[in-house]
């Protein structure tokens, strides 16, 4: 063979194991909820099973609030004519195995939120739960305080936050896993979350882009937690490359190609206080400080150009 034509050919065998190689990769997957959490360390975390009719199970997280109260996605729960009942349970390091100190509770009342939009990001997805009987605080159960400060702010913008993120899905969607998880993340919220609209950006938390994501199905509702606080749950999958909106998350769960979404505690606070009298006053600015005596001065200056002072 001609030298030329040798050398174009090693090119071509290379560049050919460099194409293969990168479509491998691009199917894998990375964990995201992959460290397990012991009996009694995250003791707000509960299990929330919506039974519906034709016995199929629809499996999510939720965060106990106080005795009476359990926080989790309207999607899990607010579909009143299929649902027979739904059911929490706190305590529990995996939904197969219950500890014999699990607290199992029927729920009596679902409270969706009012504005709440079905399979929409910021759709207000989001729900209360009041159980039958209140559950019993030890070492084991106890409510969790939610967020009711401004979220951190970093040279004039929304700062970006270590967090840990708990719940009871798949580690992706190769490997089904029923025990409860945890993984530490890096959050931000307001307009660094990409695939938003300047309506969506108060009531949302995204998660860096970079950072191993795609939480699963059972995740709907798992808890964010900053400083021992929640500041956040689980609410939906987007894909990366076109803000597309993924509806079933266990089919692509923990691929690379997607980021978690959730909805941001602070604008929810006085609607949950409504119901929960131990919830904190929301604060008059959830997503930013006051505004700047300058940003005030500028309006009044335009104001008066324009004629109107």
């Amino acid at each position: 063979m001609h030298p030329t034509l040798q050398t174009l050919y090693k090119y071509i065998v290379i560049l050919t194991a460099i194409v293969n190689n990168f479509h491998v990769h691009t199917q894998e997957t990375r964990p995201f909820l992959n460290t397990y959490i012991g009996e009694g360390k995250v003791p707000f975390v509960v299990f929330v099973n919506t039974i519906v009719k034709g016995g199929m199970n629809k499996k999510c997280t939720g965060t106990l609030l106080d005795k009476n109260w359990v926080l989790t996605l309207a999607s899990c729960v607010a579909e009143p004519s299929n649902t027979t009942n739904v059911t929490v349970q706190a305590n529990l390091i995996s939904y197969d195995i219950p500890s014999p100190r699990s607290q199992l509770r029927l729920v009596v009342d679902v409270f969706p939120h009012p504005l709440y939009k079905p399979e929409r990001l910021a759709g207000d997805d989001i729900a209360l739960l009041m159980v039958q009987h209140p559950f019993i605080i030890n070492e084991y159960v106890q409510p969790i305080q939610v967020f009711d400060g401004i979220w951190p702010v970093e040279d004039g913008q929304p700062a970006k936050i270590i967090c840990s993120v708990l719940g009871y899905g798949n580690i992706d969607y190769t490997k089904y896993d029923s025990k409860l998880k945890v993984r530490r993340v890096q959050a931000t919220h307001s307009d660094l979350c990409s695939c938003t609209r300047r309506n969506q950006w108060m009531n949302l938390v995204c998660l860096d882009p970079m950072d191993d994501v795609g939480l699963c199905s059972v995740d709907g509702g798992a808890p964010l937690v900053y400083e021992k606080k929640l500041i956040g749950i689980n609410h939906m999958l987007m894909v990366k490359s076109n803000c597309t909106e993924i509806l079933e998350p266990n089919e692509i769960c923990g691929d690379y190609s997607v980021v978690s979404y959730f909805l941001y505690m602070c604008p929810y606070l006085d609607w949950m206080k409504s119901f929960v009298v131990t919830m904190p006053e929301q604060p008059q600015y959830c997503n930013s400080s006051p505004p700047s005596a300058s940003g005030v001065i500028i309006v009044l200056v335009f104001l008066f150009a324009v004629g109107f002072l």
